[in-house]
């Protein structure tokens, strides 16, 4: 009797550390490269920041550079846009012929390279996003793009490498929203890049999938059921992506925040279940949001963005961070940096941006997120004192000092302050590892016990259990 009341005691300690695990460890990702906010300013000191500006003086954990935007330019490789940061015919390799769809391989300039490798080594992943204009034909063509993606942006090998030799991304995105008939072609140029991804053993790359809210995503899938259910991506092959990201954008009437809440909560558990009953261990959903209200068509409708007061007064986060959604909620990804830079919700200070705020949510307690349990004023001043913290082995940073901006930026990043990081740090998850980086409760003296907990109290308990078990 005692045996088995110590199995079930042991059962439900071991399901609440899981939990208490998962809460802690989250990501933020920005997609830099569109630039919008140049569709709404011609200043363009308000333009987009550098990405080693970006790197260093925000809490993001990942980069998604966009985008690849054609899978075949003049000569069948990778076509490139990155705006003003790296655009055709500015950043052509010399002799390099005009292509025929608008996009080419790029040769950017060098100093982008030295920022990837400096966001890097910050902690910072940087990865590709793949959102082409173009179309899959064959299976023939599928295994060239994964090759030709290895080869000019991951680990292989090109002349024409965008960011040259030395500069290797940290994996890719798939955000295909061209309506694509011929989504199963996706199935082999994600195994095979998988393939080559594995071989390099000395590297661990990340595969994520970007979707629209609306449930499944027409390219991606999943399906389920039905002829569909074995040509989509997701149906095929869900074990060999780290992060799904469905967007909640563009779609306020169905599953927008300030158009349909209940459309947005009936859609997100719609992943989140596909997500705990079909994708890997390891996989984390991240959910996609606007970086702001500012009705720009290509970001987002106004009613999609969550203001900050709904994230301070309601139950957002808590339903996030908890309950079914919790078990497999990774972060946020914000849509578009420059206008995230821009966005100064505490009291037009700005040192903190809109993702400052959610990064504050994802680390405090859950206690203190939502209905109104704390100041907004107090919240706007403590967001203010985040520091850029990092646990990742080996790395040399200063990480007592908030990270100011670097000369020359603006916006967000101006030198009247910046904003700062939290703790980061990689985990290993079981099947497919996703370098995750972790945000770390630096001044919550409660989060500290629960480490200590963790590192040194339950090991012992799990010891003397597992003796009586034995025993008993």
């Amino acid at each position: 009797m005692l045996s088995e009341w110590l199995r079930v005691s042991l059962l439900r300690f071991l399901l609440f550390l899981q939990a208490a695990r998962s809460a802690s460890s989250y990501v933020l990702i920005g997609y830099w490269g569109r630039n919008l906010a140049q569709n709404q300013w011609r200043d363009e000191s308000r333009h987009e920041p550098s990405l080693g500006s970006i790197c260093a003086t925000t809490l993001y954990t990942h980069i998604h550079i966009s985008s690849m935007k054609v899978h075949f330019d003049a000569t069948g490789l990778p076509g490139l846009d990155l705006d003003l940061h790296c655009r055709w015919p500015t950043d052509k390799f010399p002799g390099y012929p005009d292509p025929p769809r608008g996009f080419n391989v790029l040769n950017c300039p060098k100093e982008l390279a030295q920022d990837i490798r400096d966001c890097q080594k910050m902690g910072v992943k940087i990865i590709l996003s793949i959102a082409p204009m173009d179309m899959l034909t064959t299976e023939q063509q599928a295994m060239k793009s994964a090759e030709n993606i290895w080869n000019v942006f991951l680990g292989g090998s090109s002349k024409y490498r965008p960011f040259g030799i030395s500069a290797i991304l940290d994996g890719v995105d798939f955000q295909v929203r061209n309506n694509d008939p011929r989504g199963d072609l996706y199935v082999p140029l994600i195994r095979r890049l998988r393939e080559l991804m594995d071989a390099d053993t000395g590297r661990k790359y990340t595969i994520a999938g970007s979707t629209l809210c609306i449930y499944p995503d027409f390219l991606l899938g999943p399906y389920q059921t039905g002829a569909q259910a074995s040509r989509a991506p997701l149906d095929m092959v869900p074990e060999m992506f780290d992060i799904l990201i469905p967007f909640f954008t563009s779609s306020p009437a169905r599953c927008g925040w300030g158009g349909n809440q209940i459309g947005f909560w009936d859609t997100l558990k719609q992943w989140v279940q596909f997500t705990s009953t079909f994708m890997n261990n390891s996989t984390q959903l991240v959910v996609g949001l606007p970086s702001w209200f500012v009705p720009e068509w290509a970001n987002a409708a106004a009613g999609d963005y969550i203001a900050p007061n709904d994230l301070w007064t309601s139950i957002a986060m808590e339903t996030f961070r908890t309950e079914e959604i919790g078990k497999v909620f990774g972060g946020f990804a914000l849509q578009d940096v420059s206008l995230d830079v821009l966005n100064w919700p505490c009291n037009n200070d700005p040192r903190v941006v809109y993702s400052t705020l959610l990064t504050q949510q994802l680390t405090l307690p859950v206690s203190e997120t939502g209905r109104g349990k704390a100041d907004p004023t107090k919240l706007c001043a403590d967001a203010v004192t985040i520091k850029k913290h990092t646990l990742i082995p080996g790395l040399v940073t200063n990480s007592d000092k908030p990270v100011t901006a670097a000369a020359g930026q603006v916006g967000a990043v101006n030198a009247t302050g910046s904003a700062s990081s939290t703790a980061a740090a990689t985990t290993t998850r079981t099947r497919r590892p996703a370098s995750t980086m972790v945000f770390e409760d630096v001044y919550n003296t409660a989060q500290a016990n629960k480490i200590t907990f963790l590192g040194v109290v339950f090991p012992i308990i799990l010891i003397a259990v597992v003796a009586l078990l034995v025993n008993g």
